[in-house]
């Protein structure tokens, strides 16, 4: 139980649907009282008012309303947070909004703000949540940090991705993006010691780009992490375009219709080293845009990526 102060829900302004949930959390606040609103002009100005909540308060109890991508930045901003105060123990929560809700629907089953912000004030249901960190080595020699919550992906995903986020389709239209990718034949990535690849992932959660479950074993507090890396060939490619031609028909795409293709290639691990040969974009929970909001991170040949799960660095709501 946390009496620590009022519950501080932080919207993405760049989230799809946010002056509608900026109304509503209004209103709620209205109602309910014990919430501040936070409308940040930008993630940047986001991720720093939740890094001065966590290092200042005992158990700050945050919501995230945004989509995958805004969670990843607060959840990010509350562990850094939480490593400069040790004593912080923030809770987390995702009320959907925005283009992907992935932990939302999968770790939540289900985003209504009205029902997280309610499971929040009666402090119950929270749970352990690992994180994955990212540790980017580049060959001038700087490094960066990044974590995210759910998934970090290289390869075939990440290109569509970027293409979501810049011409932000419907679902059928998502999918359909996958499509058009697999049809021109996605170009291959490279990585030290392994064959040519379409796509390579991590994962926290079962479900990764809203209508795909690739990991069931994935667990947000098993302290392990799903690893799914499929080889460029014409095989996978073509199993790859009957997945996506389901996904049309069936969203979410069950497990069963996709285990086939990859249980083979799934292994589970806390640590893993990449060494990028071949240009590549690099995606955190669905966002590719890391460092400037304006264009995507690309991973260049030399560059040393070292994922690690960290077990149990916050804490999150149980299904809500």
């Amino acid at each position: 139980m946390t009496d620590d102060g009022p519950i501080y829900c932080v919207l993405n302004p760049n989230a799809r649907g946010f002056k509608r949930m900026k109304r509503r959390a209004e209103r709620l606040a209205k109602k309910l009282g014990g919430i501040v609103i936070i409308t940040p002009k930008n993630l940047g100005e986001a991720a720093q008012r939740v890094f001065d909540i966590v290092r200042t308060r005992k158990q700050a109890r945050i919501i995230s309303v945004s989509g995958d991508g805004g969670l990843r930045v607060v959840c990010e901003a509350a562990l850094k947070g939480k490593q400069v105060s040790p004593g912080s123990t923030p809770i987390v929560a995702a009320a959907a909004c925005g283009t992907a809700n992935n932990h939302a629907q999968v770790v939540q089953r289900g985003g209504r703000l009205r029902r997280v912000v309610r499971v929040m004030l009666a402090s119950q249901k929270f749970e352990p949540l690992d994180m994955i960190r990212v540790d980017v080595s580049l060959p001038a020699g700087d490094a960066m940090t990044f974590y995210a919550h759910s998934d970090v992906g290289i390869g075939y995903m990440v290109e569509v991705l970027d293409e979501i986020d810049t011409k932000r389709p419907g679902i059928l239209g998502q999918v359909w993006l996958f499509i058009q990718a697999i049809l021109r034949v996605p170009s291959a990535f490279r990585m030290e010691g392994q064959k040519p690849l379409i796509s390579w992932s991590v994962h926290n959660i079962r479900r990764t780009v809203k209508v795909f479950d690739v990991a069931p074993n994935a667990s947000i507090d098993s302290g392990e992490l799903e690893c799914l890396a499929i080889p460029n060939t014409r095989h996978n490619r073509q199993q790859m375009l009957r997945i996506l031609a389901k996904a049309l028909l069936q969203r979410p795409v069950p497990y069963r219709l996709t285990r086939h293709l990859f249980r083979p290639m799934t292994q589970s691990g806390k640590y893993w080293r990449l060494v990028i040969e071949t240009p590549t974009k690099l995606a955190l929970d669905g966002d590719t845009r890391l460092v400037d909001p304006d264009k995507p991170f690309v991973l260049q040949p030399g560059t040393i990526v070292e994922i690690t799960c960290e077990a149990g660095a916050l804490d999150t709501l149980a299904a809500a």
